[in-house]
């Protein structure tokens, strides 16, 4: 079984699977098992609408945590669209943004750092080319920007 994200994936998961039935009747074939194959009745395909998850309710960071400062925990509140209850183009940005500022030691205080006035000036260091707005949870997607930014790694929990 493969997950098939995008419509745009149908034909070439449908090649690949009978690429893979073929390779599996050719071995079946070599191995002298006498048997014939006439033909397929039935290749059946199940299909489910894929939820993702959403973000928009903030979990302060557990404090044994929040003490190792190895984590960013930014106030979500703000970066949510308040029409849509789903996150802003500029989620992912704010985010990373105040990533790269806590990274240069641009915050006074640790909780002051998701004010947007500390972290604006380094939205623009985040590359996400190619990366669609607003950002869903894929690791496909993370996988990409972490490639584009080779210092940070990304972990969702939810």
């Amino acid at each position: 079984m493969r997950p098939i994200l995008l419509e745009e994936d149908i034909e070439e998961h449908i090649t690949k699977t009978i690429g893979e039935i073929d390779v599996q009747i050719e071995e079946t074939l070599k191995k002298g098992s006498g048997y014939i194959l006439k033909r397929i009745f039935e290749i059946s395909i199940e299909t489910y609408t894929l939820r993702r998850a959403l973000g928009g309710s903030y979990i302060p960071t557990p404090k044994k945590l929040a003490n190792t400062k190895s984590t960013i925990n930014p106030d979500n509140q703000d970066l949510i669209n308040p029409e849509t209850n789903r996150p802003s183009e500029r989620y992912l940005q704010g985010a990373l943004g105040a990533y790269f500022a806590h990274q240069n030691g641009h915050t006074d205080h640790l909780k002051r750092i998701f004010r947007v006035m500390k972290y604006k000036p380094y939205l623009d260091i985040v590359k996400l080319d190619g990366i669609p707005m607003p950002t869903p949870i894929c690791s496909r997607i993370f996988d990409k920007i972490e490639k584009m930014n080779s210092d940070i790694s990304i972990s969702v929990w939810g």
